[in-house]
């Protein structure tokens, strides 16, 4: 087994070296951290035992050259320093260093923990070694390049930190990142992916034109590289995608690469991101080296944002239906009515209500019911616009507010979702239940003074509909 050891210690050199060759180790020695990374290279040592302060070079640019390099990047380092202050053994580390040895007083000490460290290493294999003869220039350039690269690396990773002030916004904090990512990187497509206990979430980023079928497949390839057992029967995915205008319902070679990059957290895959790269270009190798970088932090970001969002939501969101709760869907009833009435705009709403809800949960039982209203709630968003407001005004009764919509706008959308209830299957029977649902609309162009009144006229409208049998839109 063959040991460099690095020291500007004539002395520590001396006795070190004998120490180690009256145990039957090989032994070349260096004075200074140039002098290492020479003899690394042409040594070809299984284990390197290096100073950390050296003349030309310290023992921590040492360490991060040797591990930067392929033919040596696998070799054993040992960090021996008088340094014992915690951050001293953290940066050791960081520059990938596998050990941190501070020199003690009692020599014989030192030499007997080397010996245990040496002797638990295994070494290598050496056929991948070739003589690789590196000038002093050549290694200065070479620990410049990778400060510049760390430095760059920092850089980035600060900007994207920066965006932390904006994670009560999760569209802007998306949009930011990518915006960014977009000036340092050439890319068409990102997907953040965060895999929970029984959801996925994804967050995707398309900045380029590209094909439905194969962002349809590229997903499906990132899941499975996420989760090798994953159901959608048993995963809740809920999808954004940015810019959804660049997608295409044609076959288009999108991409020519894809990077995937895991999320670990205490050894369990958490998330990952996928960059899919031009659909002309590969990724560089400065790229791919960046992307390893960045991911972890870029996915954190996003992932804050998303938590953010579920927090605020649980104070205006109604926890089984998602949609927005009594309070909050009042306030901004409340708030859209003054601003209507002040620019003199159409203002609408709609006041709904399942018919025979009760019989459901007598009959099927309270878990059938709750389905109903979520399998409903998310029809009622379907048929929406983003601008409109849906709410749970009560137990089965929900509430719609149509900003910039006139009483006839409003009916035809009432119309529209009755007819879509109507003739949708719930599964919790065989054969599928079929529901129906009453609406009543009511119109600021009513005369009406206040949101309390719209209101009021909303709610005869819907009695209205139940008394003329249900299943109806009156107004």
């Amino acid at each position: 087994m063959k040991i460099l050891i690095a020291d500007d210690s004539p002395f520590i050199l001396s006795v070190l070296s004998e120490f180690f060759k009256s145990n039957g180790f090989e032994i070349e020695t260096a004075e200074n951290g140039i002098e290492a990374i020479q003899k690394a290279f042409n040594f070809h040592p299984d284990v390197v035992i290096l100073d950390v302060m050296m003349p030309f070079m310290t023992g921590y640019q040492v360490a991060r050259m040797l591990k930067s390099e392929k033919l040596t990047k696998e070799i054993p380092i040992v960090l021996l320093t008088s340094k014992s202050d915690a951050a001293d053994k953290f940066w050791g580390h960081q520059v990938g260093a596998d050990y941190y040895v501070v020199k003690d007083e009692n020599i014989e000490i030192l030499m007997e923990h080397l010996l245990k460290i040496v002797s638990s290493i295994t070494p290598g294999d050496k056929k991948q070694f070739s003589k690789k003869d590196y000038s002093p220039l050549d290694i200065v350039a070479k620990v410049n390049e990778l400060l510049d690269k760390k430095l760059y690396e920092l850089t980035i990773l600060n900007e994207i930190g920066k965006f932390v002030g904006d994670i009560a916004d999760l569209d802007m904090i998306v949009e930011k990142v990518m915006s960014f990512l977009s000036k340092i990187l050439e890319y068409s497509a990102i997907l953040v992916i965060i895999k929970e206990e029984n959801s996925v979430e994804i967050i995707s980023n398309i900045s380029r034109e590209f094909s439905l079928d194969e962002y349809d497949k590229v997903k499906k390839e990132a899941l499975t590289n996420l989760a090798k057992k994953f159901d959608r029967k048993t995963f809740l995915i809920k999808e954004k995608i940015y810019g959804e205008e660049n997608l295409r319902r044609k076959d288009l070679n999108s991409y020519k690469e894809i990077i995937i990059e895991k999320i670990k957290t205490k050894g369990q895959n958490e998330g990952l991101i996928a960059f899919l790269s031009l659909k002309n270009k590969k990724f560089s190798t400065g790229e791919k080296s960046l992307l390893g970088a960045i991911s972890n932090y870029t996915f954190l970001i996003i992932y804050s944002g998303i938590l953010y969002q579920r927090v605020k939501d649980l104070s205006i969101r109604d926890s089984l239906t998602g949609l927005y709760n009594h309070g909050y869907i009042i306030k901004t009833l409340e708030r859209t009515f003054k601003v209507a009435d002040r620019y003199d705009e159409p203002l609408s709403i709609i006041m709904g209500d399942i018919d025979k809800f009760k019989s459901i949960n007598d009959n099927l039982g309270h878990l059938s019911g709750d389905f109903v209203l979520e399998k409903t709630s998310s029809i009622l968003l379907e048929s929406v616009r983003d601008i409109d407001y849906v709410g749970r005004y009560g137990g089965e009764e929900f509430l719609i507010i149509l900003p910039e919509t006139p009483k006839k706008g409003a009916i035809n959308v009432a119309e529209r979702i009755r007819k879509k209830i109507e003739n949708t299957g719930f599964n919790i029977v065989s054969p599928p239940l079929k529901i129906t649902i009453s609406f009543g609309v009511a119109s600021l162009e009513d005369g009406m003074k206040t949101s309390t009144d719209l209101l009021k006229k909303a709610d005869e409208a819907l009695y209205k509909a139940k008394e003329k049998g249900r299943n109806r839109v009156e107004s």
